[in-house]
């Protein structure tokens, strides 16, 4: 199995540029984010059946990456993005979502800090609420244990940074 490493955090982080830089500066299969295509091609408000979708969709990308002959996957968001999406939106994540999740956890997560503007987005929701995300993220984390960093700072800054983190472990 590669070693998989997800980029994850509050909306607005830069995890879509991030995780596609890394991916290609460390020669890694790249698991973008299926959520924001998904929706792209609603007509109208997203529902806990399309949540399932995407997750469903997001873990199936997971998996085809990790099943590849590749020695790292990076991933732009896992399913702990859809966890705590389900718990802020409908109040509960299913068992299963998070049983899933449990069992297939990666072995290091970049959180993307809160410290960039944020960008309007029709699809983005909370931008009042990214603090409380981020405490949500890295509490989720540190309870399975999973070696994280933290990742601050802007443009070149905040890739090396990432860089430099996944360089301390692998």
């Amino acid at each position: 199995m590669p070693n998989k490493i997800v980029v994850t955090g509050p909306e607005s982080t830069g995890k879509s540029s991030i995780s596609s830089l890394l991916a290609e500066e460390l020669n890694a299969v790249h698991v973008p984010e299926m959520a924001r295509g998904y929706l792209e091609q609603l007509d109208s408000p997203y529902s806990e059946e399309d949540m399932h979708a995407m997750a469903n969709l997001q873990f199936e990308k997971e998996l085809d990456a990790a099943n590849s002959d590749v020695n790292t996957v990076v991933c732009d968001t896992d399913l702990l993005t859809f966890i705590i999406w389900w718990e802020v939106k409908f109040g509960r994540c299913p068992d299963t979502w998070k049983n899933l999740w449990m069992n297939n956890l990666p072995d290091f997560y970049l959180i993307m800090d809160i410290d960039l503007p944020w960008e309007d987005d029709p699809l983005r929701e909370h931008p009042h609420r990214r603090a409380e995300l981020m405490e949500r993220y890295t509490l989720k984390i540190e309870e399975c244990k999973i070696p994280y960093s933290i990742i601050s700072g802007s443009g070149e800054e905040r890739f090396h940074q990432a860089l430099a983190a996944i360089h301390t472990i692998y």
